[in-house]
């Protein structure tokens, strides 16, 4: 099974840069950078559903560097 989440309605937004803001913030980020990341960047919108649970896994890295991809990933999973 997969689920498709549309970042620019689904209800669990608020949630996700709030999660993100807080895993981030020591890091320098604003909540308005947290809230833009996860409206914006599908990597950290994976990262977010993965870290909280609700997913298994990610793919990433179809589009862009290695390095983009686990400059998002590296703070959250260690």
């Amino acid at each position: 099974d997969f689920e498709i989440v549309n970042n620019e309605s689904d209800p669990r937004f608020k949630e996700y840069w709030s999660e993100y803001y807080q895993l981030m913030k020591r890091r320098g980020i604003t909540q308005e950078q947290a809230q833009r990341a996860v409206i914006s960047n599908t990597t950290v919108i994976g990262a977010i559903m993965v870290h909280r649970g609700e997913a298994d896994a990610m793919i990433c890295g179809t589009i862009g560097e290695y390095h983009d991809h686990y400059r998002v990933v590296q703070p959250l999973f260690g």
